[in-house]
């Protein structure tokens, strides 16, 4: 029955401590913001008969149990928070993706915890503005216990990879008064090595890195040589020097580790070809240079050629004494190779979608293969499927790249299940638009393989009929013998 007052816990980074990383009971005017919490093992945050609480902008990576666990709580707000899962090698046998998001119930004791009755049970919470991806099993865990609660509004969250959840109710207000404390430094006298916490966010899956990019839908690039700092060392052959060197790519994409590119058009190169400098007391010069440039890919190694031909002279002079310029022509090659090279990313050149129209709805996906992305509109209402997201980033020599993550992720209006979009009614095909996205282009698609579905009536089974016959023949049997027995 005490409680205590005036609790703000913020700006941790909190991993690796298998049990509960944040854990406050009996408290009045709790505040937990932008904390760092990773494979606890048990909770993130764990609040038990909070009264007046607001977690916000925390990121926790939860394993085994749940990222956030309010037990009891009254007047909370769970706001502009990223909920997902811890999927490092660091977990101690701790079963992975067991975890939920956010558990919200009465509880009585807790594995060691105060067995006694809460004093309290759960009201007036609200959970909105948060990101849950992948977190395991549920996104949100409401009524965990069956014991019921009063008044918890779930709204305008975010899911991804996981199922949506809202619940209706009205919006609280929490009153967070911040406090002032000196921190102390903390002095490491055992001579540890403490993690870093970019240390720790390495073994996170990209799912973390995906909350704070801007995605990009297009991966084209259009970058040159002279974008890049590279200073060519000629190589005298005969008459010139000159080299080739593959200095980058447009187009670069990376996914899953392996990099494309849209087509060998994409290999961008520099050349340079000059008058042999050795050639200096030379007798003639050269009339002109004609170079052209082959890229080929061959066993996951791009090579870049280039031929110079030239057409050069020597000066002779006539037995009249007039000198004269008599021309030759001499080929030059020079090449160089790169790898590993990207590979050049297939892309569907046409695409089909399927249909399938039953009596009352119909149903439509588009094959995935290849593409970042796939927007739906029928009749005014939208859907996208996102696959892959991309994020702008620039490798070490200033090639433009874009770093690709997949992603199973809908959003719209459009009712859908796995790949496909249902929707009510039949076809009118003038109201529908499909467009297709590769991280190159888009595409429209207009051709559907439309399927016909009924829905047969069970029929009636052969021994139906028959048996209906014999129950009519022993009807009459009995009764005639009941008429026999009361007769005699």
């Amino acid at each position: 029955g005490k409680f205590c007052n005036n609790i703000v816990v913020h700006d941790m980074q909190i991993y690796d401590c298998f049990s509960d990383g944040i854990h406050i009971r009996f408290a009045n005017n709790v505040h937990c913001y932008s904390n760092f919490i990773s494979n606890c093992q048990h909770e993130g945050i764990f609040w038990t008969c909070v009264v007046n609480g607001l977690a916000e902008a925390n990121k926790i990576a939860g394993i085994t149990s749940d990222c956030m666990r309010c037990d009891n709580c009254v007047t909370f707000l769970v706001k502009n928070n990223y909920f997902y899962s811890y999927t490092g090698n660091n977990n101690s046998q701790a079963p992975k993706g067991w975890q939920n998001g956010i558990q919200v119930a009465d509880a009585g004791a807790s594995k060691g915890y105060d067995a006694s009755n809460k004093p309290l049970s759960t009201k007036d919470g609200e959970i909105t503005g948060n990101t849950f991806a992948n977190t395991g099993e549920k996104a949100v865990w409401l009524d965990s216990t069956g014991k019921g609660y009063d008044n918890v509004y779930i709204h305008d969250n975010t899911f991804i990879n996981v199922n949506v959840f809202t619940n209706s109710g009205h919006s609280v207000s929490v009153n967070i008064t911040a406090i002032n404390a000196s921190v102390p430094t903390y002095q490491n006298t055992t001579g540890a090595i403490i993690p870093t916490k970019e240390n720790s966010e390495l073994i996170f899956s990209s799912i973390f890195n995906i909350l704070n990019t801007e995605f990009v839908d297009n991966a084209t690039t259009k970058q040159t040589a002279e974008d890049f700092n590279y200073q060519i060392q000629e190589t005298e052959q005969g008459k010139v020097a000159g080299g080739i060197k593959i200095v980058g790519f447009n187009s670069l994409i990376k996914i899953e580790n392996q990099t494309y590119i849209s087509s060998p058009d994409d290999v961008i190169v520099k050349t340079s070809i000059i008058k042999n400098p050795s050639l200096e007391a030379w007798n003639g010069g050269i009339q002109s240079i004609d170079k052209d440039v082959n890229i080929t890919f061959k066993n996951g190694t791009v090579n870049a050629t280039l031929t110079a031909k030239v057409q050069w002279y020597n000066m002779k002079r006539t037995s009249s004494g007039e000198e004269i310029k008599k021309y030759k022509t001499s080929e030059y090659i020079f090449t160089d190779t790169y790898s590993p090279a990207p590979e050049v990313l297939k892309q569907p050149a046409n695409i089909t979608g399927i249909i399938y129209q039953y009596p009352t709805y119909f149903t439509l996906k588009v094959p995935s293969n290849g593409l970042t992305k796939i927007c739906y509109e029928y009749s005014g209402k939208k859907s996208e499927h996102t696959l892959l997201v991309g994020s702008k980033n620039v490798t070490s020599n200033g090639t433009k790249l874009t770093e690709y993550s997949e992603l199973e992720y809908w959003k719209g209006d459009l009712r859908q299940q796995a790949d496909w979009v249902q929707i009510p009614g039949k076809l009118k095909q003038n109201k529908l638009n499909v467009t297709a996205y590769t991280p190159y282009k888009e595409v429209k698609v207009t051709y559907f393989k439309i399927i016909k579905k009924e829905v047969k009536e069970d029929p009636i089974a052969w021994w139906f009929k028959p048996s209906i016959g014999l129950l009519v023949i022993l009807f009459f049997y009995l009764k005639r013998e009941w008429d026999e027995f009361r007769r005699t």
